[in-house]
């Protein structure tokens, strides 16, 4: 679970809203899971985590930057305290992809996957099955993935790694305008939780827990 700012989810909310309004003619979503073997050597540390990252994300945008590809990444902090990555990789012109139409999403799932491996190869082998690319239609379902285990505080301590980053922004910048103020509340509310529901949904959940409680005794606690 991760805690960020109201300020912070309004900058990535205009970010998902502008890339949906740019159109994207391709969408892939890599999840990037760090090895630990024998489960005794856990990602636990967010600022080794993310340099590892960085290391990884440079040598993909040196490579396919030149492809109109733009993205965003995620760093999530799991129930365990590890941390993972979830990257958008963002195409914009059907006529400057990196591999042939039909070899694009295998091509791109090897050599992703293979920088990725190289990278952690001093720890372990990684997990294909926790280091996926699919690809996806990029709409307002992806700002729920990636925000399923987000609270948003008004205010928070600032951290030593972002929650959240954009590359080649200017593909993006370019094909679309600034979401309104009314466009990000409107998602903000379908999507994200602040620190005064979770409250409300605990009290609503306690009283649910005394009601069904007095419902098996033959007692009302109220």
């Amino acid at each position: 679970m991760s805690t960020v700012s109201r300020k912070t989810m309004n900058r990535f909310i205009d970010c998902v809203l502008r890339v949906m309004a740019a159109k994207p003619f391709l969408y892939f979503h890599q999840t990037l899971s760090f090895p630990n073997p024998d489960f005794q050597r856990p990602m636990n540390d967010p600022k080794r985590a993310k340099e590892t990252f960085n290391r990884f994300i440079k040598g993909v945008i040196k490579h396919y930057g030149r492809y109109d590809m733009a993205g965003l990444y995620v760093q999530e902090r799991r129930h365990d305290g590890t941390y993972h990555f979830h990257v958008c990789f963002l195409f914009f012109s059907p006529n400057n992809l990196p591999y042939a139409p039909t070899r694009m999403y295998r091509d791109m799932k090897t050599d992703i996957f293979k920088r990725w491996k190289k990278l952690n190869a001093e720890i372990d082998k990684c997990s294909r099955g926790g280091n996926d690319l699919t690809e996806h239609q990029f709409n307002l379902d992806s700002a729920g993935y990636f925000c399923r285990a987000v609270i948003v505080a008004d205010a928070t301590v600032r951290k030593e790694t972002n929650w959240f980053g954009i590359f080649n922004w200017h593909l993006v910048s370019n094909r679309s305008i600034a979401a309104t103020r009314a466009e990000k509340k409107a998602v903000f509310d379908r999507f994200f939780v602040c620190e005064d529901k979770i409250d409300r949904l605990m009290r609503e959940y306690n009283n649910q827990k005394l009601l069904k409680k007095a419902d098996t005794e033959g007692d009302i606690p109220f």
